[in-house]
């Protein structure tokens, strides 16, 4: 899946800047903490009647935790104008 997501989000950043819409950095979040990962994965299961050792069964990248600014810099360095626009919305 997140090869998908990388594959669409190169598609989503030459149509921002051929059209001038403004991209903003953002991560889908599931769970506060990076700790909650494993539990999170848990409760998939449970919730969809899954095994956890399925491979078949739905799964997240782990990756979908609240990130902080600073994990966000990290994640978004190549697109600043990303961050900016994530930061003005911030501060209003």
């Amino acid at each position: 899946m997140y090869r998908r997501q990388l594959i669409a989000n190169a598609g989503l950043i030459e149509l921002a800047r051929k059209h001038n819409v403004k991209l903003i950095a953002s991560n889908d979040v599931h769970f506060v903490n990076t700790d909650d990962a494993i539990p999170h994965d848990i409760l998939i299961c449970l919730n969809t009647q899954s095994d956890y050792d399925d491979e078949d069964r739905m799964r997240y990248t782990k990756q979908e935790w609240l990130k902080t600014q600073d994990e966000m810099n990290l994640l978004f360095a190549d697109i600043p104008e990303a961050l900016e626009t994530r930061l003005k919305l911030l501060i209003k």
